[in-house]
């Protein structure tokens, strides 16, 4: 890598100096997506030990904003957390504010830079969810994009360049093909194009057969850029899929290999350190992939954002559970009955200790299984999200209608009409969405229940997306708990009589533990057993939980805020 030049160089010339610039080069072999091997290993396993104990105000402003312990730092946080704030610098501003962050020895200025960095890898985050959402749209309009072409090359006039690349890797590792995103100006200009590879197909060699569509191109195997006049974006599709599949039919068959064959139980932290002394994983260094047999999926939920990821929780054949990480998984189909799941396992902090986390590679069903079909809600939906006097409008509905309608409302109840939580609804011909929904998932349930032929939508705001009225709420459901039920929460109706999901409530009654209103005696699968708190908080324990609440709670406004402004007809089906 450049970096690695860089410190080569100093080291020849100042050998002191140089290795109190390993903390950089660490930063910047990983965040380039350098090859762990050789020397570049060596380095980078020397380059982590400084960063955890680095005295570079900026490394440390940088830290606390990516929610970092500099003592658990590995290359994991460098290419998720601290590499991607500082790339956002380059593809949205001015990468010189980078360097200044990693110089200075003010640490208020530090502190500003940071600030000022978060902020661009917020705007980098949003833009990457839209040019996905326009990616994933064009795939749904024309699916021969995809399915016709043996790479994806997909082209928008509103995409920026600098976060095509980004969504390109994505879809790639999601479609098993080669994706290139184009940003395409309507005219005058160059249309300028990202691509990101899969193993097996070398990009740059396709581009380069190429070649005459291009005013200019460069990359490796994996990744590339280039530019053409945005007019033969359509010749390029179809000579790019044709070079690509020229490479396909000669490629092998790629087989996903595991290292090891696991048990549910044996997903420790006792593993996570063993496999630790193998690290720093990345490009030439792969994490180890471990395979778990014969599983099932109870639940999920998704999160992120715009609700992108998926947290999923698995039981083998002994009624053992664990909870999987599948990123960027929301949307793609899950196996149909039991299943056999490449996984990978690493640490991650929770309240300032250590857990495992599981994440999802792959899953190859045992036999073939019964496909679920889900219902089709072809029915006509009336909108009256932005009708004028709503509550008269339901009493009207209401005095039409009465037997064959269903009010779905949570967190706050209609006046003068009898509604029903998700957890109350039956099968009728018209259902009413009194208030948003907090989800997709909910939706989705409260539709297989209802099995509407007429969905009526007005999708009132609870109120209850704020951290203290959503936790004024849950407090007086934890003290119903305590006096009437034992201290046992039902997760899933006290999510119900909120408006929420399940996750928002389980963060909620952790912040209040950790504020020392309640205790947390007992997690079963759905129930929670709480007993009277000490009242005295735990500081540390309070702000891990005020972050997770917040990212939980601006998940569910957001979803709010787009069912609220998307097309009728797509929310019932």
């Amino acid at each position: 890598t450049g970096v690695g030049v860089a410190f080569a160089l100093a080291n020849a010339l100042d050998p002191q100096a140089a290795r109190r610039a390993l903390d950089l080069l660490a930063l910047g072999t990983v965040a380039d997506v350098g090859s762990l091997t050789g020397d570049n290993r060596a380095l980078v396993q020397r380059g982590l030990e400084a960063l955890r104990h680095t005295s570079r105000p900026g490394l440390h402003a940088l830290y606390r904003r990516a929610g970092v312990r500099p003592e658990g730092l590995t290359e994991e946080h460098i290419a998720f957390a601290l590499g991607p704030r500082l790339n956002a610098l380059g593809r949205l501003a001015d990468a010189s504010a980078g360097v200044e962050l990693l110089l200075t020895a003010d640490p208020e200025r530090a502190a500003l830079l940071a600030a000022d960095m978060e902020a661009l890898n917020a705007r980098r985050q949003w833009l990457t969810r839209q040019v996905m959402d326009g990616a994933l749209a064009q795939i749904r309009e024309v699916p021969a994009l995809e399915q016709d072409h043996a790479a994806l090359v997909l082209s928008d006039p509103g995409w920026l360049p600098g976060v095509t690349g980004i969504v390109a890797g994505r879809l790639a590792e999601q479609l098993g093909k080669p994706a290139v995103l184009i940003a395409a100006p309507a005219t005058g200009e160059l249309a300028r194009g990202s691509g990101r590879s899969v193993p097996g197909v070398d990009l740059i060699a396709a581009l380069r057969r190429c070649a005459p569509l291009l005013e200019e191109y460069g990359g490796h195997s994996g990744a590339a850029g280039f530019a053409l006049p945005p007019e033969r974006i359509p010749a390029l599709r179809a000579a790019l899929s044709q070079a690509v599949a020229a490479q396909a039919a000669t490629a092998p068959q790629p087989v996903l290999r595991l290292d090891a064959i696991v048990e549910l139980p044996e997903l420790n932290l006792d593993l996570v350190a063993q496999i630790g002394r193998l690290a720093p994983f990345g490009r030439g260094n792969p994490p180890l992939i471990l395979g778990v047999r014969d599983l099932r999926v109870l639940s999920e939920t998704t999160l992120g954002p715009a609700g992108e990821h998926r947290r999923l929780t698995v039981e083998d054949d002994q009624d053992r559970t664990q909870t999987v990480f599948w990123w960027q998984g929301a949307g793609w189909p899950l196996p149909h009955g039991r299943f056999d799941l490449a996984v990978t396992v690493g640490s991650h902090d929770y309240r300032g200790m250590p857990n495992v986390q599981v994440q999802w590679i792959a899953a190859r069903e045992r036999e073939p299984g019964h496909e679920v079909i889900r219902p089709s809600y072809a029915a006509a939906v009336r909108d009256y999200r932005a009708i004028e006097g709503e509550d008269e409008a339901l009493q009207v509905l209401h005095d039409e209608c009465e037997r064959e309608l269903q009010v779905w409302a949570e967190g706050i109840e209609p006046p003068g009409v009898a509604s029903r939580t998700r957890r109350e609804l039956e099968a009728g011909s018209r259902l009413v969405v009194w208030t948003t929904p907090p989800g997709p998932r909910e939706l989705q349930a409260a539709l297989d229940a209802a099995r509407p032929t007429e969905l009526i939508l007005f999708a009132r705001d609870t109120g209850l997306d704020k951290a203290t009225p959503f936790l004024e709420r849950l407090a007086g459901a934890a003290q119903f708990a305590l006096r009437s039920r034992d201290g046992w929460v039902d997760l899933e109706a006290a999510a119900a009589r909120l408006g929420h999901r399940v996750a928002t409530v389980q963060v909620g009654l952790e912040w209040l533990a950790a504020g020392g209103r309640v205790r947390l005696l007992e997690k079963t699968r759905g129930r929670w057993r709480l007993a009277p708190g000490t009242g005295r908080p735990d500081a540390e324990a309070v702000r891990s939980a005020r972050r997770r609440l917040g990212d939980v709670l601006l998940e569910t406004a957001a979803y709010r805020a787009y069912f609220r402004r998307a097309p009728a007809d797509s929310l019932g089906r």
